[in-house]
């Protein structure tokens, strides 16, 4: 009986240790590879491959960003777009494009060539100005 019991509760000890590993490991794990994984946007690809492509930065609730979006787009001018209230990689993206998170007033848009920044417009609040830059650095060029 004694034997039994021994075997039981280094049965039920194993059995706890393994279901402890595993509680602490899978979520240790997803931790681990968010945070040092890598990381797949389209614009830190492009970045990377050193590709030439115009960036929107916007906030959900600001009309200025929903107005500059449909000009470039009533422009056909092919953009990738930031929510810098809500994109995951946000700081990642700055970093990558050498700039802080002070250069950018929303709406902003920003031109970048062989993966580095060439211009940027910040705080668009007037269509004039927003038109005036496109035409400058002839952005509808840009595919």
């Amino acid at each position: 009986m004694e034997a039994e019991d021994e075997i039981r509760s280094l049965r039920n000890k194993i059995l706890l240790g393994i279901f402890i590993f595993i509680l602490f490991f899978i979520p240790g794990l997803a931790v681990f590879m968010t945070k040092f994984g890598r990381v797949e946007t389209k614009i830190i690809e492009k970045v990377d491959k050193e590709e030439s492509f115009v960036i929107l930065f916007t906030k959900t609730e600001c009309d200025y960003c929903k107005e500059t979006k449909e000009i470039l787009k009533d422009n056909n001018i092919k953009f990738e777009e930031v929510k810098t209230d809500s994109e995951r990689y946000y700081g990642t993206i700055i970093h990558k494009l050498e700039i802080s998170r002070n250069d950018i007033v929303e709406p902003t848009v920003m031109i970048v060539e062989e993966g580095k920044l060439r211009s940027s417009l910040v705080n668009i609040n007037n269509k004039s100005e927003l038109e005036g830059y496109l035409e400058n650095y002839n952005l509808s060029s840009m595919e």
